[in-house]
């Protein structure tokens, strides 16, 4: 495969802010990568059990709090 420099770094940069599928349409359009090729090359850049991209970490925190709120509102109504 031929070099195009910064490529891994504008991925990793990418991958950084959740931002996968970018990488992906980037190695394509650089390398002239078929998607699959290029789905495993951002892969290979992303680090091993990386965590959950920004965009779910919000959502998660959302959810937590949503329950927590259900959680206090059933405990408020049972004590009364």
């Amino acid at each position: 495969m031929e070099k195009h420099p910064g490529l891994d770094q504008e991925v990793r940069s990418l991958l950084d802010v959740g931002r996968k599928i970018e990488a992906i349409k980037i190695v394509r359009e650089r390398t002239g990568l078929d998607l699959a090729q290029a789905k495993k090359y951002v892969e290979r850049l992303q680090p091993p059990g990386a965590p959950a991209s920004p965009k779910y970490k919000s959502a998660i925190g959302c959810m937590v709090v949503l329950i927590a709120i259900g959680v206090l509102v059933y405990i408020w109504t049972r004590a009364q």
